[in-house]
């Protein structure tokens, strides 16, 4: 892998290029445990070479209310993570330029650094829905979930009296997401028409900025 750093100079990738792999494996199986229930589990396995091996998966739960499946209810818990990639972890940036040394050095006020020992951001789900048919036409959905999420990336700041400012990217913390959602919907040959509302919290338990999650 080799990067790219900006025409100014402010940010590079030292070291490079990088070579790393990575492979996975999956797994799918569904199966009827009575007339009424049924079970489906997904599960994956990833190797990175610069990270670290993890795993994801995903259970479901399923149960037919009535002998016409007209009205299905849902349970599932799931977990899945997210790499911190090259651009990320071998990063490395000087920005502010606040003075020049006589040898033509120049001192940047704000730097990044480098961490190549972040770990995998995760998140565990927990999901429960309704899906019921009242006619040919009419259908009703309910779903609910909570996530936890943890290792949330960010940066560290440190205030240096000579350097200035260094900011390092690491595993910060976590946090906790609810959400539900209603939606009622008609379709016929013609046309369908859906109607929905959505309602989502997430508490992040960090101090320090953080990546999109």
């Amino acid at each position: 892998i080799r990067m790219k750093g900006d025409r100014m100079g402010y940010y590079s990738y030292p070291g490079q290029p990088y070579q790393e792999w990575t492979a996975g494996y999956f797994a799918m199986d569904r199966w009827d445990v009575s007339e009424r229930i049924r079970m489906e589990a997904q599960v994956r396995g990833d190797t990175y070479s610069e990270v670290t091996t993890d795993w994801s998966n995903r259970f479901t739960l399923f149960y037919d209310a009535d002998d016409q499946d007209q009205h299905t209810l849902r349970l599932s818990v799931a977990k899945a993570f997210r790499v911190p990639l090259t651009s990320l972890r071998n990063v490395e940036s000087h920005t502010v330029p606040v003075g020049e040394f006589p040898a033509g050095n120049i001192l940047y006020a704000i730097h990044v650094a480098p961490n190549k020992k972040l770990n995998n951001e995760q998140t565990w789900a927990f999901e429960g829905g309704y899906t019921g048919k009242f006619s040919e036409n009419i259908t009703l959905g309910l779903n609910t979930f909570y996530q936890r999420v943890r290792d949330l990336i960010g940066y560290r700041s440190e205030d240096h009296p000579l350097a200035g400012v260094i900011y390092t990217p690491d595993n910060i913390d976590g946090g906790d997401l609810y959400g539900g959602e209603i939606e009622a919907a008609y379709k016929d040959k013609q046309k369908s028409l859906a109607v929905w509302y959505a309602y989502n919290l997430s508490l992040i338990h960090i101090s320090e900025p953080t990546r999109p999650y």
